[in-house]
């Protein structure tokens, strides 16, 4: 089953990662790599970078970074192909260590070639 883990950083993890971190993070990554888990992942610049399409009532409207409404922002996700919800949440919470705080979405996959959960 695949899994898109969407991080969330509290305000002590905002930005990229410092180097202890991140080199926790690639030795995390090489070994879920080894054991086959491991499928893609990345970090996402500031909102500041960034913009929202909202389509409604037959028109498009943008709004550039950074927006006063937004309480929490991803800052990276992670797709893993683990054999349950149960493992996804215990590789989360291995990864939110290495962080020292934030949060994680954790959410099952679709298959794009299929209706049903993402089971490859």
């Amino acid at each position: 089953m695949r899994f898109m883990m969407m991080y969330t950083p509290d305000a002590a993890n905002a930005g990229p990662p410092d180097p202890k971190k991140f080199a926790a993070i690639e030795k995390d990554i090489a070994d879920s790599k080894k054991a086959g888990a491991f499928v893609w992942n990345g970090g996402l610049h500031p909102i500041s970078s960034g913009a929202i399409v909202k389509y409604a009532k037959g028109k498009a409207t943008v709004t550039d970074g950074p927006y006063a409404e937004a309480k929490e922002l991803i800052g990276g996700f992670a797709i893993f192909d683990l054999k349950s919800k149960e493992e996804a949440i215990e590789s989360t919470k291995a990864f939110l260590k290495i962080m020292g705080g934030g949060s994680v979405e954790i959410r099952q996959m679709y298959d794009s070639q299929e209706s049903g959960p993402c089971d490859s």
